[in-house]
């Protein structure tokens, strides 16, 4: 049997095939028309192919193509945009109620903010989010390149002074926005308050003439550590080996500080001279650093952020492998990092964690990042929030030096905007 006759191959079902080397006697192909992943069938006369448009494009109605169908960038407001590298993409759309989604299925290195009036509301490295917001004055949405990365670390070649508040700084912390930096000292045994006026920018840091005297806790105050909403302090003193508590009445307004007669008292055969802490970001783990035996201790709080409820957990970490004069420590947000930094090589440290916030499963990752070209007897360190930025203390130079520690955006992160 012949089978060439158009309308019997439409009768038999095939309306969106054309034949190859006809149908003879049932021995011929019938071979669809798509041939690209994308395509879709449209129709003129007879049975046509709609070849894929690029990423991102929608499919119109166009009375004006022969086909009455076409590809073209999405109308309507919206706007889309894949990103593939560290940057910012700034709508056109920047006021008013607008619909945001954003797709990281395939990142795999790297997070996206989406910065509202300035400020970030979110944070993501997986999945997809979608919001409806309402910005005043801009939006913007930035994809950052993978976070706490020693590896890709460089210097921002800025940096701020703190030596007309203090001589002797010992620890240093943020504020959780970056908008606030203190700094600790044994001149005074005070905490001096600063204020950024650009987030995690120390070029734009100003002294706020606030500060905080702990002199009747402690003569020799070594580290400085608030809770996350900004309505504790904790303060390391070396002289008594203790832990110091105090409350803020207005969150991290440290000239609105009290102590709460409430501490915790370093047992000796622990660590005879702690110099750090670092909190689990709960308040129900704290950890504490000593320059005797460069062991990091592991404590944990019946009741949050109440360093009188505190016990040994007995479990500890030794770094010596990697700095002999360990002078602070910092975790990262999820408990998944540790990093140190040492006083005579004058590096940073990193850790990995196999069980989030247990010490005890610590295991160095070999990868370390020096600061010896600007910092010498480097004390304090902190990170920004998303790990982006790192911020270095040292006692010699009484000065803070920020460095960028992002690596590269790996996969695709996809934005629409309407």
């Amino acid at each position: 049997m012949n089978l060439r006759n158009k309308n019997l191959i439409k009768d038999f079902g095939y309306d969106s095939f054309v034949l190859s080397g006809g149908m003879q006697g049932g021995g011929g192909v019938a071979e669809d028309l798509l041939t690209t992943k994308g395509d879709t069938h449209g129709y003129t006369t007879e049975n046509a192919r709609v070849a894929i448009g690029t990423d991102g494009q929608i499919l119109t109605a166009d009375s004006t193509v022969p086909l009455g169908l076409a590809w073209e960038t999405a109308g309507g407001g919206v706007e889309y945009s894949q990103i593939t590298t560290a940057t910012t993409f700034t709508p056109t759309t920047q006021t008013g109620l607008v619909k945001v989604s954003v797709d990281n299925t395939d990142l795999t290195a790297g997070n996206v903010d989406i910065n509202v009036d300035g400020s970030s509301i979110s944070n993501t490295n997986s999945g997809i989010e979608t919001r409806i917001i309402n910005p005043v004055t801009s939006l913007s949405i930035v994809t950052h390149g993978s976070s706490y990365d020693l590896s890709g670390a460089s210097y921002d070649s800025v940096s701020f002074s703190f030596a007309s508040e203090e001589g002797l700084a010992r620890g240093m912390t943020f504020k959780t926005d970056g908008t606030k930096m203190y700094i600790i000292g044994t001149t005074s045994n005070s905490v001096y308050q600063y204020s950024l006026s650009t987030a995690w920018d120390l070029s734009t840091a100003s002294y706020d003439s606030v500060s905080f005297s702990a002199n009747s806790q402690d003569t020799f105050t070594y580290d400085v550590h608030f809770k996350t909403d900004g309505l504790k302090m904790y303060i390391m003193g070396a002289t008594n080996d203790k832990v110091f508590q105090y409350t803020l009445s207005t969150a991290w307004d440290i000239s609105t500080a009290s102590y709460d007669s409430v501490f915790f008292s370093v047992p000796y055969a622990q660590e005879p001279s702690p110099n750090t802490l670092d909190f689990k970001t709960d308040g129900t783990k704290m950890y504490i650093l000593g320059s005797t035996n460069n062991d990091i201790y592991q404590y944990s709080l019946s009741t949050a952020w109440d360093v009188s409820t505190a016990s040994y957990d007995t479990k500890s970490f030794d770094v010596t492998g990697q700095t002999p004069s360990p002078t602070d420590i910092l975790f990262k947000s999820d408990g998944t990092k540790l990093y140190v930094i040492g006083s005579v090589n004058n590096t940073v440290y990193q850790y990995s964690l196999s069980t989030t916030w247990d010490i005890s499963t610590a295991s160095y990752d070999s990868v370390s990042f020096s600061v010896a070209t600007q910092v010498s007897n480097a004390r304090g360190m902190y990170f920004k929030t998303d790990g982006s930025r790192l911020y270095v203390m040292g006692l010699v130079t009484d000065k803070v030096f920020q460095y960028s520690t992002t690596g590269s955006l790996a996969g695709t992160v996809r934005v629409s905007v309407g």
